[in-house]
């Protein structure tokens, strides 16, 4: 979740040296949400880390 997704990706794929996304450079997006309120974003965000939102994301990811 972040309120700024063009400067998440540039910490992720530039800025940062260290840490588990380095790992997997480069980032893209691929899909997003948006939402009007955190609290929205947040449920959506633990929704994608369960088992089913894992399998919605794969199947999001081209290739």
């Amino acid at each position: 979740m972040t309120t700024n997704l063009n400067q998440r990706f540039l910490s992720h794929n530039v800025l940062s040296n260290k840490g588990w996304t380095k790992k997997f450079r480069p980032w893209e997006i691929v899909y997003k949400e948006e939402f009007s309120t955190k609290s929205e974003a947040l449920k959506r965000e633990k929704e994608l880390k369960s088992f089913k939102g894992r399998e919605f994301i794969r199947n999001q990811i081209p290739g």
